[in-house]
């Protein structure tokens, strides 16, 4: 368990990383075709980074210019269909998380590079459907709590601006 934890932290530090260089395991075997999904995944990864930035960018844009306007108020019916949607969303693909997931790797890879053979490719008895349903509920959940929270915050803003 402690090779495959090392392997696991070089392989989430290998996709979040944006510095040049190939994957290796250290203890792992890896095939060359789980390395070159692997490296579409980073790429996966990085528009994600990319694209959370410039959407965290454009609400913090919307949100100052809407408390500058005092018309915070019209942001807290998006926040709670925003929270909504999240868990309707979260509810579809957790249902039938292995459905969704196989549509997920058809529609973004254009090989089976991603069909991994546990005999050539060990890392994906820790990287399983589970493991990946865990993670996405994990991810939801932070999701909603945040919109929660903004939604709190901003209704914390406007009763803050009534009282003045």
């Amino acid at each position: 368990n402690k090779h495959i934890l090392v392997d696991y932290y070089r392989l989430i530090e290998y996709l979040c990383s944006y510095s040049s260089g190939h994957l290796h395991f250290r203890f792992l075997p890896m095939s060359k075709t789980a390395s070159e999904h692997f490296a579409e995944v980073r790429v996966l990864v990085h528009y994600g980074m990319v694209i959370t930035i410039i959407a965290f960018g454009l609400f913090l844009v919307l949100f100052r210019a809407k408390k500058k306007r005092n018309q915070l108020w019209e942001l807290i019916p998006l926040y709670q269909e925003l929270m909504l949607m999240l868990i309707v969303f979260t509810s579809l693909i957790a249902i039938s998380f292995q459905d969704s997931f196989l549509w997920f790797h058809y529609h973004f890879f254009n090989d089976n590079y991603w069909i991994f053979n546990p005999k050539t490719d060990p890392i994906i008895l820790v990287l399983n459907d589970n493991f990946f349903l865990k993670y996405f509920i994990c991810w939801s959940i932070t999701m909603l709590l945040i919109s929660w929270g903004i939604n709190i915050y901003t209704k914390h803003l406007i009763k803050l601006f009534i009282r003045t």
